[in-house]
């Protein structure tokens, strides 16, 4: 109990880290049975102390034991040799040691194909089978090995690899050599590639690169079969289809995170849609182009803020009448929806019908007022300051009658409105009423006192039909931007 077990450095260097947990632990307590013996010691015994079933140190044992770190001597009872693992190296080691070493790298590079799974001792010596009794070489069975993982994954059987490795030796694929071109010719890669040049239309055997390339989208990429045919539709836009423009076109989708068939056909609906809508644009515009990567990122960019479809189109129709013809007019006209808080064809609707509502009601205003000049921004304010007072129709016509003979009549009818509403007139009488007691007062005459006749014009805005705008309408909505923005109509 207070004496001291050595352990190589040899062994914790390069055997230990790649070692699992329980393996290390049955080494330790090997190891110090070889110092201390313990005449009841065995493979019971040392479970027991470690906590372990017998099996898994038996397949510990077995694992060190092809790690050419122990060596087996006995089988009833089973008995281990230790060995000293700085005097193999340094010394020159016997040929039963150096086939030990031997067969340590390969089973390392075995246990490296299958990555977190643990094989098991039996395996490893079904491996060994395949060299010494089927005579296939170390570098045929780890490529039969990787072969079939990469096909059927890390959980695939030693038995369907047992059968592979039979029907190998029977094909006399026995070297590297012979396996590669198997493989190459039969393999996974070479089949699949060859399939994509069929849905190319070209009828050759696929070169080393296209393999590579197919390996890579499938093993590298994470890509299927079928999303690399789902691929080939981004390739009809090509003159001559190449696995080099089709490898660009995995290379996006993979950056955009579509490696199955579903996601990618899903994304090229919807690129197929936003360039249908951009070229629509570009028509509204009146401009010439294609529906390029760019636009589509700005069209998209549009939808993200929360326009409509029919927003934008709307957008592009308002750029054409200031002039514009690029898809930053379209931005500009959106950003002056925006500030209205307009992102949907529905709501602009109203909004248009009701600037076209409120533009009739001004340009009646201001015919009352005895003005045939066609409609200005200042008009516009001038009825907006009228109509904020709440006073009914009739007022407001009487308010333009009086005007009719002022300097500017559109601005004296609105302050007349605004006095009124501040002395509490709410009726066609009060506002007479309040207008002769304010010219009995002396007040100077600035326009008529007779009483105007007329009616506001039938209101036709609810007769327009939907996103179908006249010129009038175009003009009032950009009057409207001019009276509420201060200009940039």
């Amino acid at each position: 109990m207070f004496d001291s077990t050595p352990v190589e450095n040899i062994f914790i260097e390069g055997y230990m880290p790649r070692a699992p947990g329980d393996y290390v632990k049955v080494y330790l307590y090997g190891l110090r049975q070889c110092y201390h013996a313990d005449p009841q010691s065995g493979i019971d015994a040392c479970a027991r102390a470690l906590g372990m079933e017998q099996d898994a140190v038996r397949d510990a044992f077995s694992y060190w034991e092809k790690q050419g770190v122990l060596r087996r001597v006995s089988d009833k009872p089973p008995v281990y040799q230790y060995n000293n693992l700085k005097a193999m190296l340094v010394h020159n080691a016997s040929p039963e040691d150096e086939n030990l070493y031997h067969l340590r790298e390969f089973n390392n590079a075995l246990q490296g194909i299958f990555g977190k799974r643990l094989l098991a001792p039996a395996e490893y010596q079904r491996a060994a089978e395949w060299i010494e009794e089927l005579h296939l070489s170390e570098e045929a069975v780890l490529m039969l090995a990787r072969n079939c993982a990469a096909d059927r994954g890390a959980k695939v059987s030693f038995n369907y690899l047992d059968k592979v490795a039979s029907t190998w030796a029977k094909a006399g694929i026995s070297t590297k050599e012979a396996a590669e071109e198997y493989l190459r010719t039969q393999g996974n890669a070479y089949q699949g590639a060859q399939a994509i040049l069929r849905e190319m239309r070209k009828r050759r055997a696929p070169t080393v690169a296209e393999e590579r390339l197919y390996q890579k989208w499938l093993m590298d990429w994470g890509f299927s079969h079928e999303a690399v045919k789902e691929a080939l539709n981004e390739l009809t836009k090509s003159g001559e289809p190449s696995f080099a423009y089709l490898d660009k076109v995995l290379q996006s989708a993979r950056v955009r995170g579509e490696t199955d068939a579903g996601s990618m056909a899903a994304q090229r609906g919807r690129r197929d849609e936003e360039s249908a809508d951009v070229r629509g644009i570009l028509s509204a515009l009146g401009a010439v182009g294609s529906a390029t990567e760019d636009l589509r990122a700005m069209y998209s960019g549009f939808l993200k803020k929360g326009f409509d479809r029919d927003a934008i189109l709307l957008a592009a129709k308002h750029a054409r009448r200031r002039g514009g013809r690029s898809m930053q007019d379209v931005a500009d006209a959106l950003d002056r929806f925006a500030k209205r808080e307009l992102y949907a064809g529905a709501e602009i609707d109203r909004y248009m019908i009701g600037l076209n509502r409120e533009r009739d009601a001004a340009a009646t205003i201001k015919a009352l007022c005895g003005d045939d000049t066609p409609l200005e921004k200042g008009d516009l304010q001038a009825y907006r300051r009228m109509a904020g007072t709440g006073l009914s129709e009739q007022v407001l016509t009487l308010a333009a009658g009086y005007a009719k003979n002022a300097r500017e009549p559109m601005s004296f009818a609105a302050k007349l409105a605004e006095n009124w509403h501040a002395a509490g007139v709410r009726t066609e009488e009060d506002a007479r009423r309040e207008h002769d007691g304010h010219l009995s007062q002396g007040a100077k005459p600035q326009a008529a006192a007779s009483p105007p006749s007329g009616k506001f014009k039938e209101v036709t805005g609810q007769k327009f039909q939907q996103r179908d705008y006249s010129d009038n309408e175009w003009a009032a909505f950009a009057m409207d931007i001019d009276a509420l923005d201060g200009g940039d109509a």
